[in-house]
């Protein structure tokens, strides 16, 4: 879908705790043996149109949440993307870890408005 050159990039933020991302039942990935891990997902969707997701990890286990496919380390199909656009307003995310540890990831999303909410006009009056 091409993008209205009227329309201007929003953002949203959205976090999620990667204790809570695991694909379940469980998904190995990793190079095996005492470094193997599982995998994580999360969908993502905004009001509108994506045109980019950045990740930023937080917290203790945040250099071992890797983003797929990690050099071959995610298992293939269908996870050897980081980000798999399902719609134009909804994609997917990819990635393992081999930490039980804490870690929040905080996606960014930018994208062009498709949808708008508008107030109940019930709620105009008094």
């Amino acid at each position: 879908m091409a993008a209205n050159p009227n329309q201007y990039v929003e953002t949203m933020v959205v976090q999620l705790e990667a204790q809570n991302c695991y694909i379940i039942p469980y998904v190995t990935a990793g190079v095996g043996g005492p470094d193997a891990g599982a995998m994580l997902h999360a969908e993502l969707q905004a009001p509108g149109t994506i045109t980019s997701i950045t990740l930023v990890k937080s917290g203790p286990a945040s250099n071992w949440i890797h983003d797929c496919p990690n050099g071959g380390n995610c298992p293939d199909p269908p996870y050897s993307a980081v980000y798999k656009t399902v719609t134009d307003d909804h994609w997917s995310w990819y990635g393992w870890t081999n930490s039980g540890d804490q870690c929040t990831l905080i996606f960014t999303i930018s994208f062009f408005r498709t949808r708008f909410k508008f107030p109940n006009p019930q709620s105009w009056h008094g």
